[in-house]
Order: structure tokens, then C-alpha cells, then sequence
């Protein structure tokens, strides 16, 4: 960041330069800020013996955070996909014209209906093959938290349509064919993983205050 404002001041032309600078802090703060919450997600039982003592973090295990990213990861991609499907075939209200006409009401039912059934999917797994893994999510709260990560990869997709528009660009890039760049997918999660994160957060200190 400290070298593209020096290079700012290197340019002969400085009227766009506080738009410039504004929109890459914005850039680093976006993509690089929100998806860095894939990594203490990851690492959680550190993060909670790191807040409240290793007895607090004594009922997760050291790998329980692989769950909770898989969790997440295939809640928002499985809404990504009931949201096509579901708009496809039954769209007819639209979501937010202004900021991606092609999106429906319908279509995000659709994905959210997606999202909590691959929640509910992902724990029943996890709690059949690696119980002690899945046991980082309780099923009082799968299906609450599956809804709302669903409705946050939702937001964090019209967030980027909106910027795409702006920027009057179709797609963030054009490294995957027929699906555009590598932030065209991560979009949903962007918002959905940091939710994530704070939401268990949240949890576990009601929960300790409770015992």
C-alpha cells in the first residue's frame, strides 16, 4: 500500500489519485481482509485456547477447524448453485435489478434452500465418518447457521456484481472458462467465511458464560 501511494505521487496526473488510492486499500481490505478469516476458522481450537484458556477449547479437536471450513465452503457453493438452478426455473421476481437483472427472488430460495440442505449434509457426514470432528457444530445450530451463511454468499454476490458494474466489466477476469476469474467464485464466500468465524465466536462465549 505504501508503495502505490509513492507511485501515486510519482504520476504527472493527480486528479484520480485519491479514487486510486481509496479503491486499492478497498481491493486489500476486500478480498485479502475477509478471506484471511479462512485461516483462524481453520485453526480455531488455537484461537479459542488463545481467548479463554486451553479448557475452553478442551471439546474441540486440533482438526475440528477442517470441518468448519468445509462447512462453510459447501454451504455457499451449494447455495451458488440451488440460487442458478432455482432461478432458472422458476425466476420470475427480481432480486436487485438495478445492481444483477438476472438475479430472482425465486432463485435465492432456491439458494438458501440449497445452502441449509448442504449444511445439514456436510454435518451428517462429518458426524457419521469423523464425529468428533463435527462435533465443533451442535445440531441445534446447523441449520440456523447453514440460512445465514446462505444469505451472506448471497449479499457478497450482489457486492461484486455491484462493483462489476461500476467498474463496467462482465466478469472479475477470465482465468476460468465459462465462469470467469477467481473472485467470480470466491465473491459468496468472502462474506460468508468471516461470518463464520464470528458467529462461533459468539457462541462459544455464550457458551462458556453458561457452564
Amino acid at each position: 500500500l505504501l508503495g502505490v501511494m509513492v507511485a501515486e505521487v510519482r504520476k504527472e496526473e493527480i486528479s484520480e489519485a485519491l479514487a486510486s488510492i481509496s479503491g486499492t486499500f478497498f481491493g486489500v481490505f476486500y478480498v485479502g481482509w475477509l478471506l484471511s478469516h479462512v485461516i483462524p476458522l481453520r485453526n480455531f481450537d488455537a484461537v479459542v485456547a488463545s481467548k479463554w484458556g486451553a479448557e475452553a477449547a478442551a471439546s474441540l479437536h486440533p482438526a475440528s477447524g477442517a470441518f468448519l471450513v468445509v462447512f462453510a465452503v459447501s454451504t455457499v457453493v451449494a447455495c451458488d448453485a440451488g440460487a442458478y438452478f432455482a432461478g432458472r426455473a422458476f425466476g420470475r421476481r427480481k432480486l436487485a435489478p438495478r445492481i444483477s437483472p438476472g438475479k430472482t427472488l425465486e432463485g435465492a430460495m432456491g439458494g438458501i434452500a440449497g445452502g441449509a440442505f448442504a449444511a445439514l449434509l456436510s454435518k451428517a457426514i462429518f458426524a457419521w465418518q469423523w464425529p468428533a470432528l463435527g462435533a465443533a457444530i451442535p445440531w441445534s445450530v446447523v441449520l440456523p447457521l447453514g440460512i445465514l451463511l446462505s444469505i451472506a454468499g448471497i449479499i457478497g454476490d450482489l457486492v461484486e456484481s455491484m462493483l462489476k458494474r461500476d467498474a463496467a466489466i462482465k466478469d472479475a477476469g477470465a482465468l476460468l472458462p465459462g465462469m470467469g476469474g477467481v473472485l467470480d467464485r470466491l465473491d459468496s464466500a468472502l462474506l460468508a467465511l468471516p461470518l463464520m468465524y464470528y458467529l462461533l465466536l459468539g457462541y462459544t462465549f455464550l457458551h462458556i458464560g453458561l457452564q
